[in-house]
């Protein structure tokens, strides 16, 4: 009774070796490593986050998906880098490689800034009065 309890053990640890197996196979097919090197240039990918600090939009699905160029200054760890991001943008420079893009060829397309913040994290241009006012119903 015990060897019949330790061969169905065994059986049932081949089979779950082989389906994780499988399923590492298959996640690998969609997976990319990305590695950069100090002194790239890459966009940065902000969506995720959702950031209302750096992209104010009316619409957010219309919202630029990347800034920059950037360039990387080091790489912390195994998969975050540290960006040369402007001073007065008041986000952590360091980030996930999912969140990099590597900037392709070297002409100069402009890409949105990131626009200037305010101490309190809003952005500076705000109205300076209201002209007209309409109650919706």
């Amino acid at each position: 009774m015990l060897k019949d309890r330790e061969a169905i053990l065994k059986i049932l640890k081949d089979n779950l070796r082989e389906a994780q197996e499988m399923m590492k196979k298959f996640a690998d097919l969609n997976r990319t490593e990305r590695e950069f090197t100090n002194g790239n240039w890459v966009y940065l990918r902000l969506k995720p986050y959702h950031q209302l600090s750096v992209a104010a939009r009316r619409n957010q699905k219309l919202a630029t998906c990347y800034y920059g160029p950037f360039m990387i200054e080091e790489k912390v760890g195994k998969v975050a880098y540290c960006l040369r991001l402007p001073p007065e943008s008041k986000i952590h420079p360091i980030f996930h490689v999912s969140s990099l893009k590597k900037r392709l060829g070297s002409s100069s397309t402009l890409q949105p800034k990131l626009p200037p913040v305010n101490m309190d994290g809003s952005l500076f241009p705000e109205p300076e009065k209201t002209l007209n006012r309409r109650l919706k119903r």
